[in-house]
C-alpha cells in the first residue's frame, strides 16, 4: 500500500533518510546505555540522580532555545528548498532568534543559581551543562531534515558521540569525577555543532545574513503557533523528574532514571520515522499531490505492530533486561515494576509522534495541537504531586503512561468529530 501512495522516485530518498536517522537515533540512545551501568556503579545512585535532575532542568532551557523551530523551520525549509534565497532567509532568521533566546536563558540560569541554595551548590555543573544547551540550540538539524539530507547529521553526530562516550570510560573513574560527565557531553555537542555549521556553509552554500526585524517577527509568529504546545509536551517528563526529586529525593530520581533511560531508546524508534516523513509530507502537502493523512495512518499502523510486540517482550522479560545492564543490587522489585509499567510506553509515544503530531501540524490544526498538549501538561501537574506523594517512585511511570494515553484519546476524538479540519 505504501508503494501505491509514495512515488517511486521518492522511495530511495525516504529509505536512505530513515536508515540514517535510525542509525543516529540508535547512537543517541545506545551509546548512553553503554555508559549507564558504568556511571551508576562508579558514581552511585545519589550522584547519578543529581546529574539526572540537572539534565531535566537543562531540558527546559533546550525547549526554550528551540522555540519549536525543529518543526516549523523544518516545514519551511521543506516547502521552499528549491529557492536558495528563501532557505538562507529561514536559516538566518532562526539562528538570530536562537541567539537571543540563548542569552535570555543564560540570564534565567544565573537567577536560578543565586536564588536556590541547592542550585548554587552545584553551580559549576549547571553552567557546564548549559554549554551543551547552547550547542544544541545552534545545531542545524532542521536544515538537514528540511532538505532531506539526514545522512550528514548522522556522520557528524555519531563520530563525535562515539569519541566522547569512550572518553567517559577513560576519565570518569570515581565519584570525584562526576563533573566530567556533563563536561564531556557538552564538548561532544559543541564539536558536532561546529562541524555541522561548517557543513551547511561548505556543502550547501547556506550562509548567515542579517535580516530585518519584520522578518524576525514573522518567523517568531510562525513558530509561536506550535511553541506553546511543544514546550508543554516537552516539559512533561522533565516535570515528572522534577516533582519526583522534590517529593522523594535524588535516590528516587536515580531509580526512575535508570529505567526511563532503558525504555527511551525503544520509544525513540518513532523519532526517525516521524523526522523522515514530516518534511516529505510537508512538501507533499504544499504541492497537494497526495493524501498525507493516509500515509501517516499506514506508517503508524506498521510502527504500532512492532512496538506492541516489543512491549509484550519487555513486560515478560523485565528482570532479565534489567540484569543485562545493572547488578543484582540495583535490580529490586520497585525497579522491575517501573519497567513493566513502561513496557507499552513506546506504543503510545509512537502514536503521538508518528500520527497525531504529523497529522495535526501538516494539516494546519495548530489550535488543537496547542490545546491538547497544554491540557496534558496541566493534567500532569494537577495529579502528579498527589500521585508521587502517596504512591512514591512507581507513580512516575504511571504518570508517563496516563499523559500519553490522554493525548492519544484527545487526538482520536478530534480526528473523529472535527475531521474536516485535518487535511
Amino acid at each position: 500500500m505504501i508503494k501505491r501512495i509514495i512515488a517511486h522516485k521518492d522511495r530511495g530518498r525516504i529509505i536512505t533518510n530513515m536508515f540514517s536517522l535510525v542509525f543516529l537515533q540508535g547512537a543517541n540512545y545506545i551509546l548512553p546505555l553503554l555508559t549507564l551501568p558504568y556511571l551508576v556503579r562508579t558514581l552511585g545512585i545519589d550522584l547519578f540522580g543529581i546529574l539526572a535532575f540537572i539534565a531535566a532542568i537543562m531540558v527546559y532551557f533546550t525547549i526554550v532555545t528551540d522555540f519549536g523551530f525543529n518543526l516549523t523551520a523544518t516545514k519551511e525549509i521543506a516547502s521552499c528548498r528549491e529557492k536558495k534565497e528563501k532557505v538562507i532567509e529561514v536559516y538566518s532568521a532562526v539562528m538570530t532568534i536562537k541567539l537571543a533566546l540563548s542569552l535570555v536563558s543564560l540570564l534565567f540560569l544565573f537567577i536560578l543559581i543565586f536564588t536556590f541554595e541547592s542550585v548554587y551548590e552545584h553551580r559549576s555543573i549547571y553552567i557546564i551543562s548549559f554549554f551543551g544547551v547552547v550547542a544544541q540550540a545552534f545545531f542545524p538539524s532542521w536544515i538537514f531534515q528540511g532538505l532531506e539530507k539526514m545522512k550528514y547529521i548522522t556522520y557528524v553526530n555519531v563520530t563525535t558521540k562515539v569519541l566522547f562516550t569512550l572518553s567517559i570510560f577513560i576519565f570518569v573513574n570515581s565519584k570525584a569525577d562526576f563533573f566530567l560527565v556533563p563536561l564531556l557531553t557538552s564538548l561532544g555537542l559543541i564539536l558536532s555543532t561546529i562541524f555541522s555549521l561548517l557543513l551547511v556553509r561548505k556543502r550547501f552554500r547556506i550562509t548567515y545574513r542579517l535580516v530585518s526585524f519584520d522578518i524576525l517577527k514573522r518567523y517568531i509568529s510562525l513558530s509561536k503557533k506550535i511553541f506553546v504546545g511543544q514546550v508543554s509536551y516537552s516539559m512533561i517528563n522533565p516535570s515528572i523528574i522534577f516533582l519526583l526529586g522534590t517529593v522523594a529525593g535524588s535516590s528516587a530520581v536515580g531509580l526512575f532514571s535508570i529505567v526511563e533511560k532503558l525504555i527511551r531508546p525503544i520509544a525513540g524508534l518513532a523519532s526517525p520515522i516521524s523526522q523522515t516523513f514530516f518534511p516529505y509530507l510537508s512538501n507533499a502537502k504544499t504541492n497537494g499531490n497526495m493524501n498525507t493523512k493516509e500515509i501517516a495512518f499506514i506508517v503508524t499502523c506498521i510502527y504500532s505492530i512492532i512496538s506492541l510486540s516489543l512491549g509484550v517482550l519487555i513486560y515478560i522479560f523485565a528482570m532479565d533486561i534489567l540484569l543485562l545492564f545493572y547488578s543484582e543490587d540495583n535490580v529490586n522489585r520497585t525497579v522491575i515494576n517501573i519497567l513493566k509499567t513502561l513496557a507499552f510506553y513506546p506504543f503510545l509515544y509512537g502514536i503521538v509522534h508518528v500520527y497525531c503530531t504529523q497529522t495535526l501540524l501538516i494539516g494546519g490544526s495548530y489550535g488543537a495541537y496547542k490545546t491538547i498538549l497544554v491540557t496534558s501538561l496541566i493534567l500532569n501537574f494537577v495529579i502528579g504531586w498527589g500521585v508521587l506523594t502517596y504512591i512514591g517512585v512507581i507513580g512516575a511511570p504511571i504518570l508517563m503512561m496516563l499523559t500519553e494515553l490522554y493525548i492519544v484519546v484527545c487526538c482520536v476524538f478530534f480526528f473523529t468529530f472535527r475531521n474536516k479540519e485535518v487535511a
